[in-house]
């Protein structure tokens, strides 16, 4: 047998051990058995017993960055990056199977709750890896989509709870199938409901997301043919039209209707988009909205725009916004500059596919530096 093999042996069956027994109810003698060695042997490969352990948490660290780094999530707590939902959903389920279905990771977290309540060093790992840390993590995450830490630690919570909850429901189901589709279910509710929370406010407006029953209100603005087709998109032909406009491309993360407060009726719609009309990296975005045709001229697109810059900015953690206009459309050319985006370049004979049309496209640029030194003007 390999030297690589019997340290890999060592670890394997010690941990086994360990979450069976318990840490200090296992020998060095007795991992050393278990592996066909005798315990001189083992202090070859390692110092002591504690040495295993060690290395243990090693493997289990790499394996957590492993995981963070393959689904693009933040490494470590404190982050000021907001990760989609797609990937906090397929992050949550791949880390979820990799706690119970990844037989190494599977039994240290058995360790640590069999070991929690024996020592200070146990119930600092538990807390870390089972308990506090995922909601402290979660919590950060939340709190660049709510800007309030309160309320995104009991979003965190709210979001968690169930996850813990469904370990031990899983290590003790015979249909372990069901516990990972309740897991599904349970992340698809949590950020439906989510994606219905999250709103905003500035002096005169509500910024949330769009609603079905907005589609009366959304075609009375989205009809016209002075508002859509300007923005690369075709005027709308009915309410039906519009309810289905809501659904499928309204619903989309950071999309919001643009809600008068003196009303509480929408009137526009303004929206954080990743890769729309504007390729975009991980730490920018694009910005896009239009305005009914009565709300014209009194300074509402660019009071909501103010309000998602500052949402890209604080929240988000981006570093650029990125916003275009189309030749002709010079009042969002002039939005754009009360927001303080800065000319970058023109791109010419552009597809426009929802208009079957090319088009001359003007793109401007904001970075965090310039709406640091300027926010209070603009």
């Amino acid at each position: 047998m390999k030297k690589t093999d019997t340290k890999e042996r060592i670890l394997q069956e010690a941990l086994r051990l360990f979450s069976q027994k318990g840490y200090d109810a296992v020998g060095v003698a007795e991992i050393a058995e278990a592996v066909g060695i005798k315990a001189p042997s083992l202090y070859k490969h390692y110092k002591s017993k504690h040495d295993i352990f060690e290395s243990i948490i090693k493997r289990i660290n790499k394996a957590d960055t492993d995981q963070a780094t393959e689904h693009e999530m933040p490494l470590e707590n404190g982050t000021e990056v907001c990760p989609s939902v797609e990937k906090i959903h397929s992050y949550t389920e791949a880390m979820f199977l990799y706690w119970t279905r990844e037989e190494f990771s599977s039994r240290f977290r058995k360790l640590l709750t069999l070991e929690q309540y024996k020592s200070l060093e146990m119930s600092q790992l538990y807390q870390n890896y089972i308990a506090g840390g995922p909601v402290q993590y979660m919590a950060d995450i939340f709190k660049t989509m709510t800007g309030s830490y309160e309320e995104a630690f009991s979003l965190a919570l709210e979001f968690y709870g169930p996850m813990y909850l469904l370990y031990s429901l899983y290590d003790s189901s015979d249909d372990k199938e069901e516990i990972i589709s309740a897991l599904k279910r349970h992340i698809e509710r949590f950020f439906k409901r989510l994606k219905g929370e999250i709103t905003f406010e500035t002096k005169r407006l509500i910024l949330r997301p769009w609603r079905e029953e907005d589609a009366e209100e959304l075609y009375k603005y989205a009809c016209d043919p002075d508002i859509g087709p300007i923005a690369g998109w075709p005027a709308h032909t009915s309410v039906e039209n519009s309810r289905e406009i809501i659904r499928n491309v309204l619903s989309a993360e950071n999309t919001f209707a643009v809600v008068l407060k003196e009303t509480g009726l929408p009137i526009g719609c303004i929206g954080i988009m990743k890769n729309a009309n504007i390729p975009t990296n991980s730490n920018e975005a694009e910005l896009g909205y239009w305005l009914g045709k009565p709300y014209w001229g009194q300074g509402l697109i660019p009071e909501a725009a103010k309000e998602c810059l500052r949402r890209c900015f604080e929240d988000m953690g981006l570093e650029r916004v990125w916003c275009g206009h189309y030749d002709g459309n010079e009042k969002s050319r002039r939005v754009q500059e009360k927001c303080g985006f800065k000319y970058h370049h023109t791109e010419y004979d552009k597809p426009c596919p929802l208009t079957n049309d090319v088009r001359t496209e003007h793109i401007s640029v904001i970075t965090k530096n310039e709406w640091l030194k300027h926010k209070e003007e603009f």
